[in-house]
């Protein structure tokens, strides 16, 4: 495990001192599931994570807080695939918000009356992407 990287990421983010705990006593049963699975997060696919995550709901231990913690230790861990299955999982209310302190000023914080959030912030992304096939 990653364990001093994930807490400096925590950290990063203004994870409090208990949650950053919480966090990594979540993947630290992650990890020991892989083991028993012998496999490690390098090598585990999205099909050994479907059936951890099985498991939480057996027991119960499925919330939001540990699914963001394992998350998050994906992200840290460069497992990309891992993390964008969580993301669709959880939904973009954790990604959104820093995608738009990223873009910085230069992006509305509203689209216009009628539009979607998402549509309006990609439409510029989408015309020069177009643009670049011609």
């Amino acid at each position: 495990m990653k364990e001093e990287a994930f807490r400096k990421y925590l950290k990063g983010r203004k994870v409090s001192a208990t949650a950053i705990e919480s966090s990594v006593a979540a993947v630290r049963e992650f990890e020991t599931y892989l083991r028993r699975r012998k496999t490690t997060l390098k090598s585990a696919g999205v099909d050994v994570l479907r059936d951890y995550l099985s498991l939480l709901i057996e027991e119960d231990k499925n919330s939001r807080d540990r699914l963001i913690a394992i998350a998050r230790y994906c992200y840290v861990a460069r497992r990309n695939d891992l993390y964008i299955y969580f993301a669709g999982l959880l939904g973009a209310s954790d990604v959104l918000p820093a995608i738009g302190q990223r873009l910085g000023p230069r992006w509305p914080a509203r689209p216009p009356s009628g539009g979607s959030l998402m549509t309006w912030r990609c439409r510029p992304w989408v015309r020069r992407r177009t643009a670049t096939r011609s």
